[in-house]
């Protein structure tokens, strides 16, 4: 996980925490194009981690968290917590961060959070990647038919207990036996490292209650689907058969049929945590869209 080193203060006055690190140190021809990387709800930069050495040795590559994530504060009202914001604060870090444009790539919920960022300033989006995540509505694909259960229960719990319960997971989560029952829910893979694991329950007990549910609540309705169509720029679309925050026939299928242009990549044995799983191609996939960029004219 990334500490991040700088500040900005968002449009309803909250701080937002973001890091920019990498760039080739004496680039052959020209520069290569900044990325910024959208995490995903829950979730913090350890989900990059794995993949930040070689993105940042060609990229000059950004970081940040979502509100009531991480470094960054508590949304400052609740049309802060939302999906359209998110992809303001977003526009304001690569303010703050000098670029007038990235390539930006975002996993699970950040795949929302970068089809808005498109959607609101395309001339910005230098490419799109959507990894492992939805452009649509997360209650309606995300764990077959107890997704729309799931969005119920997130309307009707308080904060305090939605963070209370996310708070009793992280503890009782932890390997040996957290492991293994999430890996048998399928909510992560067998091979996870153990600390990736504790890294992630750890994060779970820094988080803002009435933040994430109201994060949680916009995912459930945001829908950049029909906006696909007009996307012009490259675009990867990365999934995994055996993810069930995002499988692949509900998700990234339909976003593929309505974007012939993307770049399709299909893990067979792929998680919703497989930037942490299954690395090396997560990696490979992301090297040679971001290659495929770097030689095409602007």
């Amino acid at each position: 996980m990334r500490n991040h080193r700088h500040t900005l203060i968002a449009e309803d006055g909250t701080r937002i925490a973001w890091d920019v690190a990498g760039g080739p140190a004496a680039p052959k021809g020209p520069t290569a194009p900044p990325l910024l990387l959208c995490n995903g709800l829950i979730t913090n930069t350890i989900f990059w981690r794995e993949l930040l050495p070689d993105l940042e040795a060609r990229h000059r590559v950004i970081t940040w968290d979502l509100k009531g994530h991480g470094d960054s504060g508590p949304a400052r009202s609740a049309g802060g917590a939302t999906i359209e914001a998110a992809a303001g604060d977003a526009l304001a870090v690569l303010d703050a961060a000098g670029e007038s444009e990235a390539i930006v790539i975002g996993y699970s919920m950040g795949c929302q959070v970068a089809a808005a960022m498109h959607r609101r300033a395309p001339t910005r989006v230098r490419g799109l990647g959507f990894v492992l995540g939805p452009v649509g509505p997360v209650f309606g694909t995300a764990f077959g038919p107890f997704g729309p259960v799931l969005g119920a229960v997130t309307r009707a719990t308080h904060p305090r207990a939605l963070m209370a319960l996310l708070h009793t997971l992280s503890r009782v989560g932890a390997p040996p036996f957290g492991h293994w029952a999430a890996s048998r829910l399928g909510l992560i893979g067998p091979t996870m490292a153990p600390d990736d694991l504790e890294g992630i329950l750890a994060h779970w007990r820094q988080l803002h209650g009435p933040t994430v549910r109201r994060l949680a609540l916009d995912a459930g309705t945001f829908d950049a689907r029909p906006h696909l169509a007009e996307v012009r720029v490259p675009t990867l679309i990365l999934c995994g058969d055996r993810d069930v925050f995002a499988p692949p026939a509900k998700v990234a299928l339909p976003m593929r049929a309505a974007m012939p242009h993307a770049s399709f990549v299909r893990l067979p044995h792929g998680t919703h945590s497989s930037t942490l799983e299954h690395t090396d191609d997560v990696r490979a996939a992301l090297l040679e869209f971001l290659a495929g960029i770097d030689a095409r004219p602007r």
